[in-house]
């Protein structure tokens, strides 16, 4: 009977083991997506507002290169130029190692020891 009653304890051991393992499987899993879902907003944030600074002076050189010429057509057009070339630059480029490399930060990032899961 004692070998019974250990039987028992021990697959009550084991079921607990497992229960508890798959617990923590699912709060890293939660934890990781928590990071990845806060790191993608600031991002988003961060690029909204490298945005609206980069349309407020694109404006401001616009009006600033008008007055120098004293012609709005030819100093918003310069401007615009301007971000054709900066365009067609990062086209030529190669666009696999650009992505290549925006893939490298975000993993590392990620899988920074600031952001990895103890175990104790």
């Amino acid at each position: 009977m004692e070998k019974n009653e250990q039987m028992e304890q021990l697959t009550q051991h084991l079921k607990q083991y497992v229960r508890t393992t798959i617990e923590i499987i699912k709060l890293e899993l939660i934890e990781r997506s928590i990071i990845i879902s806060s790191y993608i907003l600031l991002q988003v944030v961060r690029y909204m507002l490298f945005t609206i600074a980069l349309l407020i002076l694109s404006i401001s050189l616009g009006f600033y290169i008008s007055n120098y010429l004293n012609d709005y057509i030819a100093g918003f057009g310069f401007v615009g130029t301007i971000y054709l070339l900066i365009a067609m630059i990062l086209s030529v480029l190669n666009q696999r190692k650009i992505e290549k490399a925006i893939q490298n930060k975000i993993i590392r990032n990620l899988f920074s020891e600031e952001h990895s899961v103890k175990i104790p």
